[in-house]
């Protein structure tokens, strides 16, 4: 089988430079773990593509300096616990609005559009960690850690010559993208949890008629409490109730849909307009939003190689999640039609204990949510703070003022904007897009601009535009239905339903 040897100077513990060789196949790697040049053939796991040996990071100081300070990922995770991983990761508060988004495309519009979705996510994902695994490689450490800011910040300085100069920006623009993502997210949940509360009021004490902003102002005490919780041991502890709690309620609400018996097919809208189809556009791509989780997914597994495989990893988990949001849209839009609320758990019946017991559920799984949120929104920020605050006293109090301010922020635009299923429409438009469907194409491109055929190059670039495309026109229908909502004090498709 043809090798390729890669090599790179590494700035060593004790501050003297020395230089790795190892020969790397095109279906293994082989890890050099000192600085002797002896390569380990029993631990293996698959790179995706052979790279020159002449690479620009054994010559780059930036890149030097970058890869001298990251951490190595602890490669514990079975193949088993990473598939139940990324399965948990992606059944979010986006799986419940799917029937919402079938709403707004109509049955068979809706039934095209989420397995496009899904394909499309899947194969950004294949790209996203193929190129990952191919700048480790470059790097002569494939056990290096690297996150999404990091791996595209390594393409730029390993790339063509002419990208090296954008390395810095894009790094940084990855950054924001994920904060502004995470922040976003944090409001979603928290209005999320605002409408629950005031459906569940309002049926037991119907004469007090406080609309949403009051009820998520009543929600951020406890979403306070779980910011102020800053130790990610209890908050992913946490996140396993908040994982059972879904899927009991998940069960809980496919028995009522297929309870009585469904309406026929022709009782439903076939497509919608245009300005629908485009909100639901946003609304589906913000349901697909775990690309951000699979790059530590991949990296933790005991045996990567089992990752992306054609019945690997990726691929089963998002197949089994792109059938459950199918699933889950199409017969609960089948079952309730034009009355389907942002989130189809608020259609469970009001006066049935069971259906309080899950809705009081989700208001907690949604609170552990915002903590993990927030907590990941912190995150991005604490490594420029630690860079920036040299001082102890300094450094802890700005990073409890980021807390506050990311606390502070997700809650007022949880309170302005108000209206729930615009609210995710606008972030699957503006946000997930990006870091979904543009960054992984455009990554690829660098990656592998020296040896990519036309056909690659044609495929990735129309990605990038179909991107742009869905990112302009999602957004903007999503602004103005907000304009339209707040100007008429109306949705802006009039008789929807509303809580």
């Amino acid at each position: 089988m043809k090798q390729t040897v890669f090599s790179i100077d590494l700035i060593a513990e004790n501050g003297e430079n020395f230089k790795q060789d190892c020969p790397f196949d095109f279906d293994t790697k082989e890890e050099c773990r000192d600085a002797g040049n002896t390569c380990n053939p029993s631990e293996t796991t698959i790179i995706a593509q052979e790279t020159p040996a002449n690479s620009n990071c054994d010559i780059n100081p930036v890149l030097q300096r970058s890869i001298s300070s990251r951490s190595h990922y602890s490669n514990t995770l079975s193949t088993g616990r990473t598939l139940l991983y990324l399965i948990k990761g992606n059944l979010g508060a986006g799986l419940f609005a799917i029937p919402a988004a079938f709403k707004d495309a109509g049955l068979v519009g809706g039934s095209i559009g989420v397995p496009l979705m899904a394909l499309l996510s899947i194969h950004c994902m294949h790209m996203l960690v193929k190129c990952t695994e191919v700048l480790k490689s470059r790097c002569g450490d494939p056990d290096m850690a690297m996150d999404y800011s990091q791996v595209i910040e390594t393409a730029c300085l390993t790339g063509p010559q002419k990208m090296a100069k954008f390395a810095t920006i894009a790094k940084r623009t990855i950054k924001i993208s994920c904060f502004i993502k995470e922040v976003a997210f944090c409001s979603v949940f928290i209005l999320f949890a605002g409408y629950y509360l005031r459906q569940l009021v309002s049926y037991f004490y119907p004469e007090l008629e406080w609309t949403v902003r009051y009820w998520t102002a009543v929600m951020s005490i406890p979403a306070l409490a779980m910011a102020c919780i800053r130790n990610h041991e209890h908050l992913h502890t946490l996140s396993y109730l908040a994982s059972s709690i879904k899927a009991i309620s998940l069960v809980v609400l496919f028995v009522y849909i297929f309870k009585d018996d469904l309406p026929h097919i022709s009782e439903r809208p076939a497509f919608s307009v245009a300005a629908h189809l485009l909100l639901y556009y946003g609304t589906v791509i913000f349901a697909f939003e775990g690309v951000t989780q699979v790059l530590p997914l991949h990296d933790n597994m005991r045996t990567t190689r089992h990752f992306r495989k054609w019945n690997g990893v990726l691929n089963t988990g998002m197949v089994l999640i792109g059938c459950l949001y199918f699933t889950l849209g199409f017969y609960g839009y089948l079952k309730y039609g034009e009355a389907t609320y942002p989130s189809i758990t608020m259609n469970l019946p009001k006066d049935e204990i069971a259906c309080q017991v899950v809705k009081i559920g989700l208001i907690v799984a949604l609170l552990i949510n915002y903590g993990n949120q927030l907590h990941a929104a912190y995150e991005i920020t604490e490594p420029t703070i630690d860079r920036h605050c040299k001082k102890k006293g300094i450094r802890l109090f700005t990073k409890i003022g980021i807390r506050a301010l990311i606390f502070i922020t997700s809650v007022l635009v949880a309170l302005i904007t108000e209206n729930l299923e615009l609210l995710m429409s606008l972030t699957g438009a503006l946000t997930c897009t990006f870091l979904c469907l543009l960054f992984p194409p455009t990554l690829d491109i660098i990656t592998f601009w020296n040896y990519m055929g036309w056909f690659r190059l044609a495929k990735n670039i129309f990605i990038i535009l179909l991107s742009f495309a869905a990112f302009a026109s999602g957004t903007f229908a999503a602004v103005m239905a907000f304009e339209n909502y707040f100007v008429q004090e109306d949705f802006l498709y009039g008789d929807r339903a509303t809580t």
